[in-house]
């Protein structure tokens, strides 16, 4: 007010100009001005986030790289192979990790994954078919196998310029459990027939001892 009467005084300014300035300094127009100032700072913070918001669309989840590796990134694998792989993404690897992004996964997160299979967090007991039933009971040796499906994934990943690094890779695994089989009675004699038709066919049977030893036992 104290500029307006100097203007005002000195007859320097209309008065219909005079008003406009009292209303931008000290009325309702004031209130805009501050508002679109504060929005005008506020604009480098919305783009970032905007920014931020896109870049999180790109980024790609665990489940979608499994069903472009299923895709596109086995095409030498045998349908029976695939049929296992599919079962293990879609029982043990969607479930407990499908939601994590590909590159944010680490080593820890590698570890808790296969200690939580290993403990049965993904045991599941549902029909399927008529006469069918999915029954998972998770344990090391699943664990492992599983960790090593994961890390084929990742491997296939770092070919597509997807991630650089596979997190699955040095993690040690449980050891698989190696069963030892005897032969029964019919299976030694049945042995025994192909062995003796096989030298009378000229067979070389020294062949055989590059083969792993075979455990035989009796039934009493």
């Amino acid at each position: 007010m104290v500029a307006s009467t100097e203007l005002r005084a000195e007859g320097q300014v209309e008065p219909a100009i005079l008003q406009l300035v009292v209303m931008v300094r000290h009325g309702p127009l004031n209130w805009l001005v501050m508002k679109l100032r504060s929005c005008r700072e506020a604009l480098p913070m919305v783009k970032t986030w905007a920014a931020a918001k896109q870049s999180l669309k790109r980024r790609m989840t665990i489940s979608e790289l499994c069903d472009q590796y299923v895709q596109h990134g086995c095409p030498t694998k045998k349908a029976s192979t695939l049929a296992t792989d599919g079962g293990r993404i879609k029982r043990q690897i969607k479930p407990l990790i499908g939601n994590h992004f590909v590159e944010d996964f680490t080593r820890g997160d590698v570890m808790k994954f296969m200690q939580d299979i290993s403990n049965g967090c993904t045991k599941l007991d549902e029909k399927t078919k008529r006469r069918g039933r999915s029954i998972v009971r998770g344990g090391k040796g699943t664990a492992s196998r599983t960790v090593g499906l994961l890390s084929a994934i990742y491997t296939y990943a770092i070919a597509c310029e997807i991630v650089e690094l596979n997190p699955c890779r040095g993690i040690k695994r449980f050891p698989d459990r190696k069963c030892m089989r005897f032969l029964s009675q019919q299976e030694i004699v049945r042995l025994g027939s192909d062995l003796r038709k096989a030298t009378e066919e000229g067979e070389n049977l020294k062949l055989c001892s590059s083969l792993p030893p075979i455990q035989i036992g009796f039934q009493l």
